[in-house]
């Protein structure tokens, strides 16, 4: 019988390239595109960049439109989920649509925090993009 190395060795090569790509999946992807609102839950277009950074604070804010009548709205942060909700930390200035400014305290020196706007209504909560800042050591 006679051997076709080249065949061979790309076989090789491709159940190779298979095994080491089969231990990826698209969960492992660190950054994810933020999940569609629900029909009538709150458009939150802009997180600001954030200001005033110290060791322990910081502000930043967004820009948030509503059909349906906002229950909250404001910031979210963490210094381990690059993608904050409401279950982390949160702030909640107020109900009116538009743009906002918020106070982030409690932080800890010279720490990488992630930040979202947010707002939610009867229909649920939305985001908007993410930002991130370091504080001050």
């Amino acid at each position: 019988m006679k051997f076709n190395f080249p065949i061979a060795g790309l076989l090789i090569l491709f159940l190779s390239a298979a095994l080491v790509f089969s231990g990826c999946k698209k969960d492992d992807i660190l950054i994810t595109p933020p999940t569609p609102a629900a029909p009538n839950a709150p458009s939150v277009t802009a997180t600001n960049a954030a200001g005033g950074i110290t060791g322990t604070s910081a502000t930043s804010g967004g820009t948030v439109s509503s059909t349906v009548a906002l229950t909250a709205t404001g910031v979210v942060w963490s210094s381990t989920s690059i993608q904050p909700t409401i279950a982390d930390n949160s702030t909640n200035v107020g109900t009116v649509p538009g743009s906002f400014v918020s106070n982030i305290s409690g932080l800890t020196p010279n720490t990488l925090y992630y930040v979202k706007a947010y707002a939610t209504n009867s229909a649920g909560t939305s985001y908007g993009p993410r930002i991130s800042f370091t504080t001050l050591p």
